[in-house]
């Protein structure tokens, strides 16, 4: 039997990981893409609704949240989607820690996994934000909210890429 196939797309915010997405799902993947995820977790799960509205209280935008909280996230997300089917990934792992949370969870499961790492220049990424700002209204598109974004991807950067290796 053939494997599906897991893509992983990572990059900054901004960078565009969401057309491609859009495109795999055209064609039959299934999908995860992170900050929906959340969102449909939250709903579903009151200890996770709980557990990021106190995070909220405590974060400032831009802020991750936690690499426990992603990993039940995640976990959630992915006992959502039909077993066996190709699958894309969009903002998850995001730190070293998620990396090996995604590998545990993953262990079990027999994907191909892919990974598609996209990067442009911060100056590149502060007009593709500001472009879809004029488009859509995301509070984490705000100028200053977004610089944070890019720091924190970018301290991660590296690491994630090395976990993953």
């Amino acid at each position: 039997m053939k494997r599906p196939k897991l893509i992983v797309i990572l990059g900054p915010p901004g960078v565009g990981k969401t057309n491609p997405r859009k495109s795999l799902v055209h064609i039959g993947f299934a999908e995860i893409e992170a900050s929906r995820a959340i969102k449909e977790v939250c709903k579903r799960n009151h200890f996770v609704d709980a557990q990021v509205k106190r995070w909220k209280q405590h974060a400032k935008p831009g802020d991750l949240l936690g690499d426990d909280i992603m990993a039940v996230i995640f976990d959630d997300a992915l006992d959502q989607i039909s077993k066996n089917v190709n699958l894309v990934i969009d903002g998850f792992p995001r730190t070293p820690l998620q990396v090996d949370y995604f590998f545990d969870i993953m262990a079990h499961l027999r994907y191909d996994i892919r990974w598609v790492f996209l990067n442009v220049s911060d100056e590149e990424l502060a007009k593709r934000v500001e472009g879809r700002r004029s488009l859509e209204s995301r509070p984490d598109d705000a100028p200053e909210v977004h610089l944070d974004r890019i720091r924190i991807w970018r301290a991660n950067e590296h690491a994630v890429r090395e976990a993953i290796i």
